[in-house]
């Protein structure tokens, strides 16, 4: 995994009140751009985002030999669970461009993905 610098969409989401606590981990093998795992990541993380209200906490999937998992703070209503972890998302998404796995945290949610199952923490 490499840690990647924290980039300019970190500094917006810090000012919707999701800040960043460490600039995200990204594994160092890269997909192709456009190939359809990437396609994968992007539906594992919607549908891991969407079913937030079955489980407001945490939640853990496996799509198309990928797995998920994204949690929030319990502080955080289910709106702004939902908001802070698609921030996450996005911002995972730049900073682990092409990688076929990474982690962010944010203040209050975080987002992991990757091509093996993993423990949830």
């Amino acid at each position: 995994m490499v840690r990647r610098e924290l980039t300019a969409l970190s500094v917006v989401i810090w000012a919707f009140g999701f800040a960043e606590v460490g600039p995200a981990v990204c594994n160092t093998h890269l997909l192709a751009p456009y190939g359809q795992e990437m396609g994968s990541i992007r539906d594992l993380l919607d549908t891991l985002i969407a079913e937030v209200p079955l489980n407001p906490i945490s939640t853990y999937n496996n799509l198309n030999g990928y797995y998920g998992h994204v949690s929030c703070d319990t502080k955080l209503t289910m709106s702004d669970c939902k908001r802070c972890l698609m921030f996450a998302a996005g911002d995972l998404f730049i900073e682990c461009r092409f990688a076929d796995g990474g982690q962010i945290r944010l203040d209050h949610c975080q987002v992991r993905f990757e091509h093996y199952p993993f423990p949830k923490n």
